[in-house]
C-alpha cells in the first residue's frame, strides 16, 4: 500500500487528507475510489482509517480528510460543525479524487459513519457519485433530535448563542461527549480515545448545533441516482433504526439495508466486535457490486 499526505482546497480553505493507494496503482489501470466522511467532531486519522486500508487490500483508492476548521485543515472559527459545509468538502474531495491519474473519474464512491453517514449520503446526489455507504448514521437531524426529552429549551438556548456569535463574533463550544451522553458506552470511548490523538478535540462551537437541527440528508434522495447502502445497529442507542429505513423509503434503486444483530452505535467504531467485521465485508461487497473489483 502507498500513502501519503494531500492537500485540496474547497471553497478558499486548504484541507488535508491522506490518500492511500494499493500497491502497483499506475496511471495505465486506473482504479475505483472511495472518500471517507467522518462524524461528529472526528479527524481523518480517527477509526476510519481501518476501513479504508480495507478498501485498499481489495483494490480500491481511498481518501481519508480533515473537514474545513477540524484537524490540520483551514478553517475559523475553529470546529465549527456545518453540516452543508462538510457536503461541499466531500464533493471538492471527490474533485480532487478524479484529477488523480490513478483514480477512474467514473467510478467513484463515499462512505461515512455516524454523523458522516448523513453527510455521504447528502452527498450522493452529486452525478459523481456510483454508490454510497452510510453507517449507523442520523438522515434527518431535526427528527433526531426532536426526540430528546427538553429539546424545545436546548434549540432556545442555541439560537440565544447563535445572535451572540452573530452580533458580536462570540465563538463558545460544547463537548460532543456531553451532547451524546444518551449513549455513555459511545461517550467513554470518544473521551478514553480523544486523549491519543493531537489534532482531536470533542469540542465544537455551540451555535453551530443550529445547522445540526436543519440538516436533512435524506431531502435530495428521490434525485440521488447512486447505489445507496445503510448499514445500521440493531441497538443503537444514539441513532434509531428507523432513520434508515425513512431514508431507504425515499431512495431509488439500487439500495438495500443491513442490520448489525445485537450491535450498539460504539461497536461500529470497535475493531475487535463482530459487529465491526460483518460492516467492511458489507461496505466492501458493496463498492465491488456497484464501482466494479479492482
Amino acid at each position: 500500500m502507498q500513502q501519503r499526505s494531500v492537500t485540496f482546497h474547497s471553497d478558499g480553505r486548504k484541507l488535508a487528507g491522506v490518500l492511500r493507494l494499493p500497491a502497483g496503482a499506475a496511471p495505465e489501470a486506473p482504479r475505483p475510489a472511495v472518500v471517507f466522511c467522518a462524524g461528529m467532531s472526528l479527524v481523518k486519522e480517527v477509526w476510519l482509517p481501518a476501513q479504508a486500508e480495507r478498501l485498499v487490500e481489495a483494490g480500491f483508492v481511498t481518501l481519508n480528510f480533515d473537514y474545513s476548521g477540524f484537524g490540520e485543515s483551514e478553517g475559523t472559527p475553529r470546529r465549527r460543525l456545518l453540516p452543508w459545509r462538510q457536503v461541499r468538502d466531500v464533493r471538492h474531495a471527490l474533485t480532487y479524487l478524479a484529477s488523480l491519474p490513478e483514480v477512474d473519474e467514473t467510478r467513484l464512491g463515499l462512505s461515512g459513519t455516524s454523523l458522516g453517514a448523513a453527510v455521504s449520503i447528502a452527498a450522493a446526489v452529486d452525478r459523481r457519485v456510483k454508490a454510497a455507504v452510510g453507517i449507523a448514521g442520523p438522515m434527518d437531524l431535526g427528527r433526531v433530535w426532536s426526540r430528546f426529552a427538553g429539546f424545545p429549551a436546548f434549540r432556545a438556548k442555541v439560537a440565544r448563542a447563535r445572535e451572540r456569535y452573530v452580533a458580536e463574533g462570540e465563538v463558545s463550544y460544547v463537548s460532543v461527549a456531553s451532547l451524546l451522553k444518551s449513549d455513555p458506552a459511545t461517550c467513554a470511548l470518544l473521551e478514553e480515545e480523544v486523549e491519543n490523538y493531537s489534532t482531536w478535540s470533542l469540542k465544537i462551537t455551540y451555535e453551530s448545533l443550529l445547522d445540526l437541527f436543519e440538516f436533512d440528508a435524506e431531502r435530495d434522495l428521490p434525485a440521488t441516482r447512486a447505489a445507496l447502502l445503510w448499514i445500521a445497529p440493531e441497538k443503537d442507542e444514539l441513532i434509531a433504526g428507523c432513520e434508515a429505513q425513512s431514508a431507504y423509503a425515499k431512495a431509488g434503486e439500487p439500495k438495500a439495508i443491513v442490520i448489525l444483530p445485537e450491535a450498539e452505535h460504539v461497536d461500529v467504531y470497535r475493531a475487535e466486535s463482530p459487529a465491526h467485521q460483518r460492516l467492511q465485508d458489507e461496505q466492501l461487497a458493496w463498492f465491488q457490486r456497484h464501482l466494479g473489483a479492482s
